[in-house]
């Protein structure tokens, strides 16, 4: 289509189908069973809006060039790949170098921004945002990567929505709207999750943080959960991100 150019890079580069969860990690959690994926978009409250099932291979989004494609987001793909059976052994991110912990990082931070664009509901996350990803060197400013474990399924989930927990200014207040100015996206892969949290205001007045002590925090910097706990329902792990003031 003319005048669309490369989410990540910019570029009015040919745009090529992007397959929105890949299709390695659709057979790394299936086997050989058919498998598919559940994406669900909650409201700020938490209460899901609507249910989205389909097959990997049939869920794809022309949205991304061929460069990017095939190049640092290949190369992330495989980095990642190689990361996740550790993962689900011991999701400690004390567990894994800065070096892995980035790369966990942008992978989930990758793939929420493919399935946030694919979900045919309003974009919340802006045009900058996906940009500072591009090749994957940098990590989106006002993001914080967390992760935890849940009931072991084999299919894949996600849940988006807005941050449920936020405690501002009077000041900030007036300019806060929680369903632009905040989003949360997790992903289930068999026993594990990971997920990752963001906002639109002034970071050096405000702080996105973890107040459930069963959640790893991966970025920006390694804080192992202080009690076991499996999570039944992925929405409950996104309660678990408040915003407030530093």
């Amino acid at each position: 289509m003319a005048g669309r150019k490369c989410i990540f890079c910019g570029t009015p580069h040919a745009l090529t189908r992007e397959h929105v969860l890949p299709v390695w990690l659709q057979e790394y959690v299936g086997g050989d069973e058919p498998g598919e994926f559940r994406g669900t978009r909650a409201n700020f409250f938490g209460m899901p809006l609507d249910e989205r099932k389909a097959s990997p291979n049939s869920h794809t989004l022309k949205v991304v060039c061929g460069e990017c494609n095939n190049g640092w987001m290949s190369r992330l793909e495989v980095a990642f790949s190689a990361i996740l059976p550790r993962l689900e052994m011991d999701i400690n991110p004390r567990r894994f170098s800065k070096t892995e912990r980035a790369t966990i990082a942008k992978w989930i931070v990758k793939t929420g921004i493919i399935a946030h664009l694919s979900s045919n509901y309003r974009r919340i996350l802006p045009e900058t945002f996906p940009i500072s990803l591009s090749r994957g060197q940098a990590i989106p400013g006002r993001v914080r990567v967390f992760g935890g474990n849940v009931a072991e399924s084999k299919s894949i989930r996600w849940i988006q929505s807005n941050l449920a927990s936020t405690v501002l200014s009077r000041s900030d207040l007036a300019s806060f709207d929680p369903l632009k100015d905040s989003f949360v996206f997790i992903l289930s892969i068999r026993k594990v999750f990971l997920g990752f949290g963001w906002h639109d205001l002034n970071r050096n007045a405000m702080n996105l943080s973890l107040n459930d002590s069963s959640l790893h925090q991966f970025y920006p910097r390694p804080q192992p959960a202080q009690i076991s706990k499996v999570f039944d329902d992925l929405q409950m792990a996104s309660f678990g991100l408040s915003l407030s003031p530093r």
